[in-house]
């Protein structure tokens, strides 16, 4: 999964092929010897399956992926990279394609394109297209320079642009992730700045009113998201610096870049508790902008029969 090292990092092959929304079956061996001046253990892992019928309806696949991603499955010598569905995409160019990378917490911008040299040193810049049929996909592959570490919490906004469509028209990929640390699971808010609005709210939507026949209640600055197998999603929590406020839901499919499904909207009671429920929205994930106030919003994704709580400070 790695894959980073300079025999590997322009294609990802490995990567690639392990990540492929293709793969159906995966087969793992071992083999030992036993002589001490050579290595005793020997093992494979066979991804390259073809028994897969018929194809998939995907966009792309990410590593690190899109929302909450495990510290402890990355460091910063590894690429990033962005694995595309050539049923959707067209064959992307090396020349056209530009990541733009920005970090949170201190807006730090990383540009990677066609001028970016090209050096195997792992501290260093890294940028290219493949469009070898490793794993059946194009990938853009990145990595920003001078990152030096990573730490639970830090935010990511990646943006690749010049990406066509099979029908020739423009397409690019936005998404945000964040690193946290497995050891410590407690979740912290992410703001989205590429998007400090709101967008119109449907007509006719109005703001729900907390369930008070659920006695149930969270504790201060817990919010939890259930996303229930029937495609219900069921959100309440209690945030008592917000009480009596109106707080707004734009909920829009599995990534932040497609389709707004709808906008929901919850009043807090006097004790800062709330409630709300939408049945129906029909995909498999959700990803969800909470706006509190007109320039802060929280990015909460959401997966099908999930069940997460988030502290929010």
């Amino acid at each position: 999964m790695d894959d980073s090292d300079a025999s590997n990092i322009a294609a990802l092959g490995h990567r690639r092929w392990i990540l492929s929304p293709q793969l159906k079956k995966v087969g793992f061996g071992i083999a030992s010897r036993d002589n001490k001046n050579y290595a005793s253990h020997f093992s494979t892992m066979q991804v390259m399956d073809t028994s897969r019928s018929g194809k998939l309806n995907y966009n792309y696949n990410l590593y690190p992926n899109k929302g909450a991603f495990p510290i402890e499955a990355f460091n910063v010598s590894q690429a990033w990279s962005a694995q595309l569905n050539p049923d959707i995409f067209a064959k992307p160019s090396n020349s056209e394609v530009q990541v733009e990378i920005v970090r949170s917490s201190d807006q730090k911008t990383w540009v990677l394109g066609a001028k970016t040299p090209v050096s195997s040193d792992p501290a260093k810049a890294f940028f290219n297209v493949n469009t070898d049929g490793y794993g059946y996909n194009y990938a853009v592959i990145f990595r920003p320079d001078n990152l030096k570490s990573l730490k639970a919490g830090d935010t990511f906004n990646v943006r690749i642009t010049g990406l066509k469509k099979k029908d020739g028209s423009k397409a690019e990929i936005s998404y945000q992730t964040r690193f946290f640390s497995v050891s410590n699971p407690s979740q912290e808010p992410v703001t989205d700045p590429q998007n400090p609005g709101t967008e119109p709210q449907d007509p006719g939507t109005e703001p729900q009113e907390p369930d008070t026949g659920n006695e149930d209640y969270l504790d201060n600055h817990l919010m939890q998201f259930e996303y229930t197998a029937d495609r219900t999603l069921k959100v309440r929590g209690t945030l008592t610096a917000y009480a009596g406020k109106t707080f707004s839901f734009q909920i829009h499919g599995p990534s932040p870049d497609e389709k707004h499904i709808r906008t929901e909207t919850v009043k807090l009671d006097a004790n800062g508790r709330f409630s709300l429920t939408v049945p129906n929205l029909g995909v498999s994930d959700l990803t969800i902008y909470l706006q509190v106030d007109p320039s802060f919003m929280y990015l909460i994704p959401t997966a099908s029969n999930s069940d997460v709580t988030y502290s929010f400070e």
